[in-house]
Order: structure tokens, then sequence, then C-alpha cells
């Protein structure tokens, strides 16, 4: 992904009945009422370029991806914070639902997983800016 914004996918397992529930998931997530051209993606892409030996396989990234406008003032930084939080909200539920595992990234960079409705303490801490105890 090219734009800034957040990059959430399946970390563990997963089969095509997963892929079906994510894509039905990202259909589901309404757009911010501030940002109303900037739904949530979905996102099944296969990367094969780093396939070196015949026993490799492709990695398949599913999940959904959330672009994210640079905030220029306090009001649409708090904006972005909600849509955040009702984002990873919806994702927790979802884990423990499916259970499964999935990784969030903001702007490329890892900022932690949600595991069976879990969210890591890094996801807590740093994206959403919560004291959690685990």
């Amino acid at each position: 992904m090219d734009a800034f914004g957040l990059l959430f996918f399946f970390s563990d397992e997963f089969d095509e009945s997963d892929v079906v529930a994510m894509e039905e998931f990202v259909n589901s997530c309404p757009s911010h009422p501030s940002w109303p051209d900037v739904p949530v993606e979905f996102v099944d892409h296969v990367d094969d370029t780093e396939l070196t030996n015949p026993e490799d396989v492709p990695v398949r990234t599913v999940g959904g991806f959330l672009s994210i406008p640079r905030a220029v003032d306090n009001k649409s930084d708090e904006q972005e914070r909600k849509t955040l939080d009702q984002l990873i909200e919806a994702l927790i539920r979802f884990t423990k639902t499916r259970s499964c595992e999935i990784e969030l990234e903001l702007d490329r960079e890892l900022v932690g997983n949600i595991k069976n409705g879990v969210p890591s303490k890094s996801l807590l801490l740093g994206l959403l800016g919560m004291q959690h105890d685990e």
C-alpha cells in the first residue's frame, strides 16, 4: 500500500471461509462521516516476487486497508482517533468470533496484533494509547 493508513491482515493460517468472512467484515465497515471518500478497502494480494526455490510458497495477504488523511488540526486528529478506535473494536470482535489472529501495520510499521479477541499490549499502548493489564 502506498497511501498512509492502517493495514490489518490475517497473520496465522486461514482458509477460504476466513477470506469470505474478512471480505464481508470489510464491506460492512462504514466509512467515517468526516471521510466520505475513504472507505475500508478489502485486500487480497499474493506476493510471489521473492520465490527462489520450487518449494517456496507465495505469501497471501488478506485483510483490509483504511487510508488515513494526515491530521491538519485537533478536530481532524480527534476524528481520526475515533475512527481507528471503532475499527479496532470491530476487529477485536471479529477475531474473537473467528478465533483468529490479525496483525496491524500503520504506515508499514507493525503496531500490534489481536488474537482471539485480545489486543496485544503494544497495540493498546501504542496505537490506542490505553493502559491495559494483560
